[in-house]
C-alpha cells in the first residue's frame, strides 16, 4: 500500500478596532492511496481533496457582553478506482453570545444553521473485471 497525504493551512487574525477581532482560515487537504492488485496485474487507486474555509468575527460589545458569528464551508473530492468519483460539500452559519451575569460567572447562548449541500455524480462508474490465474 502506498498513501501519500499533505496538506496546506493559513491563519489570519486581524483587528478591526479595540473591540471587533476578525479570523479567517483556510484549509486543503489531500490523499492519494494506492495499491498493486492481486498477482500485481494493474493498480487501484484513490485521490481525495478537501478544501475548507472558515470566517469568524468577535465583537466586544461592553465589558459584560461579547458576540461571536461565522461562516463555515466545505467542499471534498474524490477519484477512486473502487468508488468512481464523487464531490459533495456543505456550509454552516453560527453565533453566539456570551453575556457575564457577574465578573465569575459568564452564561453563553448560541445558534447553528447547517443547510448541508452535497452533490454526488458517478461520473466514472465502470465496473471492474476480477482476472482468475489458474494456480
Amino acid at each position: 500500500v502506498r498513501s501519500i497525504r499533505y496538506y496546506i493551512n493559513a491563519l489570519y487574525n486581524g483587528v478591526l478596532s479595540d473591540k471587533a477581532l476578525f479570523t479567517a482560515k483556510v484549509l486543503w487537504y489531500h490523499n492519494d492511496w494506492g495499491y498493486e492488485t492481486i498477482h500485481a496485474i494493474g493498480m487501484t487507486k484513490s485521490l481525495s481533496d478537501e478544501i475548507q474555509v472558515e470566517g469568524t468575527t468577535t465583537l466586544v460589545l461592553d465589558r459584560m457582553n461579547t458576540l461571536t458569528a461565522g461562516l463555515d464551508g466545505t467542499f471534498d473530492m474524490v477519484v477512486a478506482d473502487l468508488f468512481g468519483e464523487h464531490s459533495g460539500g456543505g456550509f454552516a452559519a453560527y453565533a453566539q453570545d456570551e453575556y457575564k451575569i457577574t465578573d465569575d460567572l459568564p452564561q453563553g447562548y448560541g445558534s447553528i444553521s447547517s443547510p448541508s449541500a452535497s452533490q454526488h455524480r458517478a461520473a466514472r462508474s465502470t465496473p471492474r473485471r476480477r482476472s482468475r490465474t489458474p494456480r
